[in-house]
Protein backbone atom coordinates (compact mmCIF):
# COMPACT_ATOMS: atom_id res chain seq x y z
CA UNK A 1 0.00 0.00 0.00
CA UNK A 2 1.16 3.50 -0.78
CA UNK A 3 2.24 5.98 1.83
CA UNK A 4 -1.10 7.23 2.95
CA UNK A 5 -3.02 7.16 6.16
CA UNK A 6 -6.05 5.51 4.53
CA UNK A 7 -7.73 8.51 3.00
CA UNK A 8 -10.80 9.19 5.07
CA UNK A 9 -13.99 9.15 3.02
CA UNK A 10 -15.64 12.56 2.76
CA UNK A 11 -18.86 12.67 4.75
CA UNK A 12 -22.06 13.24 2.79
CA UNK A 13 -22.76 16.27 4.97
CA UNK A 14 -20.90 18.13 7.70
CA UNK A 15 -21.81 17.16 11.23
CA UNK A 16 -24.75 19.04 12.76
CA UNK A 17 -24.15 21.94 15.10
CA UNK A 18 -25.81 20.01 17.88
CA UNK A 19 -23.04 17.44 18.11
CA UNK A 20 -20.70 17.45 21.10
CA UNK A 21 -17.52 18.19 19.16
CA UNK A 22 -17.43 21.81 17.98
CA UNK A 23 -13.94 21.98 16.51
CA UNK A 24 -14.04 22.72 12.77
CA UNK A 25 -12.04 19.60 11.93
CA UNK A 26 -14.82 17.48 13.46
CA UNK A 27 -17.61 19.36 11.67
CA UNK A 28 -16.09 19.34 8.19
CA UNK A 29 -16.00 16.38 5.79
CA UNK A 30 -12.77 14.51 6.45
CA UNK A 31 -11.83 14.48 2.78
CA UNK A 32 -12.51 18.12 1.97
CA UNK A 33 -8.85 18.97 1.36
CA UNK A 34 -8.63 15.99 -1.00
CA UNK A 35 -11.54 17.39 -3.00
CA UNK A 36 -9.88 20.81 -3.11
CA UNK A 37 -6.61 19.33 -4.40
CA UNK A 38 -8.44 17.39 -7.09
CA UNK A 39 -10.40 20.50 -8.10
CA UNK A 40 -7.20 22.51 -8.62
CA UNK A 41 -5.53 19.68 -10.56
CA UNK A 42 -3.02 18.71 -7.86
CA UNK A 43 -4.38 15.21 -7.25
CA UNK A 44 -4.91 12.94 -10.28
CA UNK A 45 -6.47 10.04 -8.32
CA UNK A 46 -8.36 9.87 -5.03
CA UNK A 47 -8.07 6.69 -2.98
CA UNK A 48 -10.66 6.10 -0.25
CA UNK A 49 -11.11 3.11 2.04
CA UNK A 50 -14.76 2.42 2.90
CA UNK A 51 -16.86 -0.10 4.73
CA UNK A 52 -18.49 -2.36 2.14
CA UNK A 53 -21.98 -0.97 2.70
CA UNK A 54 -20.74 2.57 1.90
CA UNK A 55 -18.91 1.78 -1.36
CA UNK A 56 -21.85 2.34 -3.73
CA UNK A 57 -22.67 5.68 -2.12
CA UNK A 58 -19.03 6.80 -2.40
CA UNK A 59 -18.83 5.84 -6.06
CA UNK A 60 -22.07 7.65 -6.84
CA UNK A 61 -20.84 10.75 -5.07
CA UNK A 62 -17.58 10.93 -7.02
CA UNK A 63 -19.36 10.20 -10.30
CA UNK A 64 -21.75 13.11 -9.62
CA UNK A 65 -18.61 15.27 -9.33
CA UNK A 66 -17.54 14.23 -12.83
CA UNK A 67 -15.11 11.43 -11.90
CA UNK A 68 -14.94 7.81 -12.97
CA UNK A 69 -14.42 5.13 -10.34
CA UNK A 70 -13.10 1.60 -9.91
CA UNK A 71 -12.85 -0.55 -6.79
CA UNK A 72 -10.19 -2.79 -5.33
CA UNK A 73 -10.65 -6.25 -3.88
CA UNK A 74 -12.49 -6.42 -0.53
CA UNK A 75 -10.16 -6.66 2.46
CA UNK A 76 -10.62 -7.29 6.16
CA UNK A 77 -9.41 -4.77 8.69
CA UNK A 78 -8.90 -5.36 12.39
CA UNK A 79 -10.96 -2.71 14.14
CA UNK A 80 -8.49 -2.31 17.01
CA UNK A 81 -5.27 -1.93 14.98
CA UNK A 82 -6.50 -0.96 11.48
CA UNK A 83 -4.23 -3.75 10.16
CA UNK A 84 -5.27 -5.80 7.15
CA UNK A 85 -6.01 -9.38 8.19
CA UNK A 86 -7.05 -12.62 6.51
CA UNK A 87 -8.03 -16.14 7.52
CA UNK A 88 -6.00 -17.65 4.68
CA UNK A 89 -2.82 -16.86 2.80
CA UNK A 90 -3.45 -14.11 0.27
CA UNK A 91 -1.76 -13.69 -3.11
CA UNK A 92 -1.41 -10.17 -4.55
CA UNK A 93 -0.77 -10.49 -8.29
CA UNK A 94 -1.31 -7.92 -11.01
CA UNK A 95 -0.27 -10.23 -13.89
CA UNK A 96 2.05 -13.17 -14.56
CA UNK A 97 5.50 -11.81 -15.35
CA UNK A 98 5.61 -13.75 -18.64
CA UNK A 99 2.60 -11.79 -19.95
CA UNK A 100 4.02 -8.35 -19.23
CA UNK A 101 4.57 -6.59 -22.61
CA UNK A 102 8.24 -5.76 -21.91
CA UNK A 103 9.05 -9.32 -20.89
CA UNK A 104 7.06 -10.84 -23.75
CA UNK A 105 9.04 -8.76 -26.25
CA UNK A 106 12.38 -9.59 -24.62
CA UNK A 107 11.61 -13.32 -24.72
CA UNK A 108 10.42 -13.11 -28.33
CA UNK A 109 13.70 -11.46 -29.32
CA UNK A 110 16.02 -13.48 -27.09
CA UNK A 111 14.45 -16.95 -27.26
CA UNK A 112 15.26 -19.65 -24.70
CA UNK A 113 18.25 -17.78 -23.30
CA UNK A 114 16.11 -14.75 -22.49
CA UNK A 115 13.35 -16.97 -21.13
CA UNK A 116 15.75 -18.67 -18.69
CA UNK A 117 17.30 -15.36 -17.64
CA UNK A 118 14.03 -13.50 -17.14
CA UNK A 119 11.58 -16.17 -16.00
CA UNK A 120 13.62 -18.47 -13.79
CA UNK A 121 11.99 -18.10 -10.32
CA UNK A 122 15.39 -18.67 -8.70
CA UNK A 123 17.14 -15.79 -10.46
CA UNK A 124 17.73 -12.39 -8.88
CA UNK A 125 16.68 -10.69 -12.12
CA UNK A 126 13.32 -12.49 -12.04
CA UNK A 127 12.67 -11.34 -8.48
CA UNK A 128 13.71 -7.78 -9.30
CA UNK A 129 11.38 -7.68 -12.31
CA UNK A 130 8.47 -9.05 -10.27
CA UNK A 131 8.96 -6.37 -7.68
CA UNK A 132 9.41 -3.57 -10.23
CA UNK A 133 6.54 -4.59 -12.50
CA UNK A 134 4.10 -5.74 -9.84
CA UNK A 135 3.89 -9.32 -11.06
CA UNK A 136 3.97 -12.82 -9.59
CA UNK A 137 3.68 -11.56 -6.04
CA UNK A 138 4.08 -14.51 -3.68
CA UNK A 139 1.73 -15.45 -0.85
CA UNK A 140 1.41 -12.85 1.87
CA UNK A 141 0.98 -14.55 5.22
CA UNK A 142 -0.88 -12.10 7.40
CA UNK A 143 -1.98 -12.50 10.97
CA UNK A 144 -5.54 -13.46 11.64
CA UNK A 145 -7.37 -10.94 13.77
CA UNK A 146 -7.13 -11.47 17.50
CA UNK A 147 -10.25 -12.19 19.49
CA UNK A 148 -11.36 -8.68 18.55
CA UNK A 149 -13.54 -7.57 15.67
CA UNK A 150 -12.69 -7.38 11.96
CA UNK A 151 -14.68 -5.47 9.35
CA UNK A 152 -14.99 -5.79 5.58
CA UNK A 153 -13.64 -2.81 3.65
CA UNK A 154 -12.95 -1.85 0.04
CA UNK A 155 -10.98 0.85 -1.73
CA UNK A 156 -12.62 3.23 -4.20
CA UNK A 157 -10.30 4.89 -6.75
CA UNK A 158 -11.75 8.04 -8.37
CA UNK A 159 -10.30 10.13 -11.18
CA UNK A 160 -11.37 12.21 -14.13
CA UNK A 161 -9.28 9.79 -16.21
CA UNK A 162 -10.45 6.18 -15.90
CA UNK A 163 -7.04 4.86 -17.01
CA UNK A 164 -5.38 6.62 -14.07
CA UNK A 165 -7.85 5.14 -11.57
CA UNK A 166 -7.26 1.67 -13.02
CA UNK A 167 -3.50 2.13 -12.89
CA UNK A 168 -3.66 3.16 -9.23
CA UNK A 169 -5.69 0.05 -8.47
CA UNK A 170 -3.14 -2.15 -10.26
CA UNK A 171 -0.24 -0.63 -8.31
CA UNK A 172 -1.88 -0.73 -4.90
CA UNK A 173 -1.15 -3.46 -2.37
CA UNK A 174 -3.73 -3.51 0.39
CA UNK A 175 -2.24 -5.48 3.25
CA UNK A 176 1.28 -5.69 1.82
CA UNK A 177 3.65 -5.32 4.75
CA UNK A 178 7.01 -5.93 3.15
CA UNK A 179 10.12 -3.78 2.70
CA UNK A 180 11.16 -2.62 -0.75
CA UNK A 181 9.98 0.25 -2.91
CA UNK A 182 7.92 -1.72 -5.46
CA UNK A 183 5.61 0.66 -7.32
CA UNK A 184 5.28 3.07 -4.41
CA UNK A 185 6.74 6.06 -6.24
CA UNK A 186 4.46 5.73 -9.27
CA UNK A 187 1.41 5.15 -7.10
CA UNK A 188 2.35 8.12 -4.94
CA UNK A 189 2.58 10.33 -8.02
CA UNK A 190 -0.91 9.25 -9.10
CA UNK A 191 -2.26 10.05 -5.64
CA UNK A 192 -0.49 13.41 -5.48
CA UNK A 193 2.00 12.50 -2.75
CA UNK A 194 5.58 13.83 -2.55
CA UNK A 195 8.20 11.31 -3.69
CA UNK A 196 10.04 11.60 -0.38
CA UNK A 197 6.92 10.61 1.56
CA UNK A 198 6.10 7.69 -0.74
CA UNK A 199 9.66 6.41 -0.47
CA UNK A 200 9.74 6.75 3.33
CA UNK A 201 6.50 4.79 3.73
CA UNK A 202 7.55 2.06 1.31
CA UNK A 203 10.87 1.63 3.11
CA UNK A 204 9.22 0.67 6.40
CA UNK A 205 9.68 -2.94 7.40
CA UNK A 206 6.15 -2.88 8.83
CA UNK A 207 3.44 -0.41 7.81
CA UNK A 208 0.52 -1.47 10.00
CA UNK A 209 -0.98 -0.31 12.26
CA UNK A 210 -0.92 3.42 11.53
CA UNK A 211 1.05 4.05 14.72
CA UNK A 212 4.19 2.68 13.01
CA UNK A 213 4.47 5.22 10.15
CA UNK A 214 3.36 7.98 12.54
CA UNK A 215 6.15 7.14 14.97
CA UNK A 216 8.69 6.80 12.16
CA UNK A 217 7.78 10.23 10.74
CA UNK A 218 7.82 11.80 14.20
CA UNK A 219 11.28 10.40 14.92
CA UNK A 220 12.64 12.22 11.82
CA UNK A 221 10.96 15.55 12.69
CA UNK A 222 12.74 18.66 13.93
CA UNK A 223 9.74 21.00 14.23
CA UNK A 224 6.12 19.77 14.08
CA UNK A 225 4.21 21.88 11.54
CA UNK A 226 0.49 22.31 12.36
CA UNK A 227 -0.74 21.88 8.79
CA UNK A 228 0.87 18.44 8.66
CA UNK A 229 -1.13 17.30 11.72
CA UNK A 230 -3.17 14.46 10.20
CA UNK A 231 -3.45 12.02 13.10
CA UNK A 232 -7.25 11.97 13.52
CA UNK A 233 -8.46 9.91 10.55
CA UNK A 234 -12.14 10.71 11.09
CA UNK A 235 -11.57 14.48 11.06
CA UNK A 236 -10.54 17.04 8.48
CA UNK A 237 -6.80 17.34 7.85
CA UNK A 238 -4.82 19.11 5.15
CA UNK A 239 -2.97 15.87 4.36
CA UNK A 240 -4.40 12.41 3.60
CA UNK A 241 -1.07 10.55 3.70
CA UNK A 242 1.79 9.90 6.09
CA UNK A 243 4.47 12.55 5.52
CA UNK A 244 8.07 11.40 5.64
CA UNK A 245 8.41 13.79 8.58
CA UNK A 246 6.11 16.33 10.17
CA UNK A 247 8.15 19.22 8.80
CA UNK A 248 8.40 17.90 5.23
CA UNK A 249 8.59 20.98 2.98
CA UNK A 250 7.00 19.17 0.02
CA UNK A 251 3.99 18.09 2.07
CA UNK A 252 3.75 21.55 3.63
CA UNK A 253 3.65 23.12 0.16
CA UNK A 254 0.73 20.88 -0.88
CA UNK A 255 -1.16 21.66 2.33
CA UNK A 256 -0.60 25.36 1.66
CA UNK A 257 -2.07 25.02 -1.84
CA UNK A 258 -5.25 23.51 -0.41
CA UNK A 259 -5.44 26.03 2.42
CA UNK A 260 -4.92 29.03 0.14
CA UNK A 261 -7.61 27.82 -2.25
CA UNK A 262 -10.12 27.24 0.56
CA UNK A 263 -9.24 30.62 2.11
CA UNK A 264 -10.37 32.40 -1.06
CA UNK A 265 -13.94 31.62 0.03
CA UNK A 266 -13.67 30.76 3.73
CA UNK A 267 -10.72 32.67 5.27
CA UNK A 268 -12.07 32.52 8.84
CA UNK A 269 -12.56 28.76 8.57
CA UNK A 270 -8.96 28.23 7.48
CA UNK A 271 -7.76 30.38 10.40
CA UNK A 272 -9.82 28.30 12.84
CA UNK A 273 -8.54 25.04 11.38
CA UNK A 274 -4.94 26.17 11.64
CA UNK A 275 -5.42 27.18 15.27
CA UNK A 276 -6.96 23.81 16.13
CA UNK A 277 -4.27 21.78 14.35
CA UNK A 278 -1.58 23.82 16.14
CA UNK A 279 -2.33 22.05 19.42
CA UNK A 280 0.05 19.25 20.46
CA UNK A 281 -1.50 15.81 20.10
CA UNK A 282 -1.43 12.90 22.57
CA UNK A 283 -1.73 9.75 20.44
CA UNK A 284 -2.58 6.36 21.93
CA UNK A 285 -4.29 4.94 18.84
CA UNK A 286 -6.34 6.17 15.89
CA UNK A 287 -9.43 6.10 18.11
CA UNK A 288 -7.87 7.43 21.34
CA UNK A 289 -6.28 10.86 20.98
CA UNK A 290 -6.42 14.22 22.72
CA UNK A 291 -5.32 17.74 21.94
CA UNK A 292 -3.36 19.52 24.68
CA UNK A 293 -4.97 22.84 25.58
CA UNK A 294 -2.70 25.68 26.67
CA UNK A 295 0.46 23.64 26.09
CA UNK A 296 4.01 24.95 26.38
CA UNK A 297 7.52 23.59 26.69
CA UNK A 298 8.86 23.50 30.24
CA UNK A 299 12.38 22.39 29.43
CA UNK A 300 13.50 19.89 26.78
CA UNK A 301 11.63 16.86 28.19
CA UNK A 302 8.47 18.35 29.70
CA UNK A 303 5.27 19.74 28.18
CA UNK A 304 2.85 21.49 30.53
CA UNK A 305 -0.79 21.99 29.60
CA UNK A 306 -4.06 23.25 31.07
CA UNK A 307 -6.26 20.32 30.01
CA UNK A 308 -6.65 17.28 27.78
CA UNK A 309 -9.28 17.69 25.05
CA UNK A 310 -10.22 14.16 23.87
CA UNK A 311 -11.12 13.83 20.18
CA UNK A 312 -14.41 11.97 20.07
CA UNK A 313 -16.51 9.83 22.39
CA UNK A 314 -14.21 6.80 22.43
CA UNK A 315 -11.26 8.98 23.38
CA UNK A 316 -13.27 10.80 26.06
CA UNK A 317 -14.21 7.49 27.68
CA UNK A 318 -10.69 6.04 27.48
CA UNK A 319 -9.01 9.18 28.80
CA UNK A 320 -11.52 10.17 31.49
CA UNK A 321 -9.39 8.60 34.28
CA UNK A 322 -6.53 10.91 33.28
CA UNK A 323 -8.37 14.24 33.34
CA UNK A 324 -6.17 15.44 36.23
CA UNK A 325 -3.01 15.31 34.09
CA UNK A 326 -1.21 18.64 33.87
CA UNK A 327 2.04 17.76 32.14
CA UNK A 328 3.82 15.08 30.16
CA UNK A 329 7.40 13.89 30.35
CA UNK A 330 8.65 13.02 26.88
CA UNK A 331 11.45 10.79 25.64
CA UNK A 332 11.72 11.56 21.95
CA UNK A 333 8.00 11.41 21.15
CA UNK A 334 7.07 8.78 23.74
CA UNK A 335 5.08 10.35 26.56
CA UNK A 336 4.36 9.71 30.22
CA UNK A 337 1.41 11.62 31.70
CA UNK A 338 1.66 13.09 35.18
CA UNK A 339 -0.56 15.01 37.57
CA UNK A 340 1.78 16.98 39.77
CA UNK A 341 4.30 14.40 40.97
CA UNK A 342 1.94 11.46 40.37
CA UNK A 343 2.65 9.27 37.36
CA UNK A 344 -0.52 8.26 35.49
CA UNK A 345 -0.35 4.77 34.00
CA UNK A 346 -1.87 5.36 30.59
CA UNK A 347 -1.92 2.11 28.56
CA UNK A 348 -0.81 1.85 24.96
CA UNK A 349 2.65 3.44 25.11
CA UNK A 350 1.37 6.90 24.08
CA UNK A 351 3.12 9.35 21.78
CA UNK A 352 3.17 13.12 22.14
CA UNK A 353 3.56 15.04 18.89
CA UNK A 354 4.23 18.70 19.78
CA UNK A 355 2.44 20.45 16.92
CA UNK A 356 2.55 24.20 17.24
CA UNK A 357 5.21 24.30 19.99
CA UNK A 358 8.17 24.91 17.72
CA UNK A 359 11.62 23.52 18.39
CA UNK A 360 12.03 22.10 21.88
CA UNK A 361 14.33 24.03 24.24
CA UNK A 362 17.93 22.87 24.52
CA UNK A 363 19.06 20.80 27.50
Amino acid sequence: MQGERGEAAPAAEAASAGEAAKEPSALLPAGLATEVLMAIGRKPVVRELHDLDAVDEARARWEELGCQTVTGEPVREDVATQAMVTDVDSVHTVRPLATHPLVERAVALGGDLARRALLDPESALYRWLCDRLGAEQGPLVMARPPAGEARERQVVYASRDLALAERARALDRMGADTPGQGDAIELGELLGYPVCCARAFASLERRWPNRLPIAAAAARTHSFEPRLNNLALHRFAWLAWFPCRYDCPESAAIAELAANHLALTYPDLVTALDLELARPRLYVSDAVQAALVGARWDGPTRVRFAALAPLGEAAAEALSPFASADHAVVDGVKAELRAGRTRLELPGDPLLLPFGLGTRPPS
